[in-house]
């Protein structure tokens, strides 16, 4: 069980989505791992309002307002930066262009609690969880991945321009089975 990056500790949040998804009120999540308390998750998910990216801790947001809800594969990105200490220090990338933007309360403290003897849960993909209820994405995923550390912008767009598996030359099997 792996149960992400915690404190304040930087961490970078990665992956290609395409979903052409309305995002109804809360049930949408690409990245979730945490306790439901204050300040102690860590949710990388689609904001209702403006379509594109959020990252939230319970308590704070920090949405931008380029929409990522068109049907199109987008490379997205969450970065919470060596230093940071409020939920407003995430930057959001879309396709390796920062999403200026800061909407929502961004001024909540970043203290994401990873231990499973707290009540943490472990990391999930394309879902999270907010109490008892599960938050799902409704479209694609691919080329997921989570640093415990902020990458730099240069990184960013590698990241957007190559296989994953060819910038950390991991060498994938021909076949994957079942």
């Amino acid at each position: 069980d792996y149960y992400g990056v915690g404190g304040s500790s930087p961490r970078t949040i990665s992956m290609w989505i395409n979903t052409a998804w309305d995002v109804p009120d809360g049930n949408t999540a690409l990245m979730g791992f945490g306790v439901s308390a204050n300040e102690q998750k860590w949710h990388f998910k689609l904001e209702t309002s403006t379509k594109g990216l959020r990252t939230e801790n319970q308590g704070g947001n920090n949405f931008g307002d380029v929409a990522v809800n068109d049907g199109e594969w987008h490379h997205v990105v969450s970065v919470f930066p060596e230093g940071g200490a409020v939920i407003g220090d995430v930057t959001h990338y879309i396709d390796g262009v920062p999403d200026d933007a800061k909407n929502g309360g961004i001024t909540r403290p970043v203290n994401t609690e990873i231990n499973p003897d707290n009540g943490a849960r472990t990391l999930s993909i394309g879902s999270a969880f907010q109490g008892e209820v599960e938050r799902f994405h409704v479209g694609l995923v691919d080329e997921v991945a989570l640093w415990d550390r902020a990458l730099s912008p240069d990184e960013i767009a590698q990241l957007g321009t190559m296989p994953i598996w060819e910038i950390l030359e991991i060498n994938p099997p021909d076949e994957v089975e079942p």
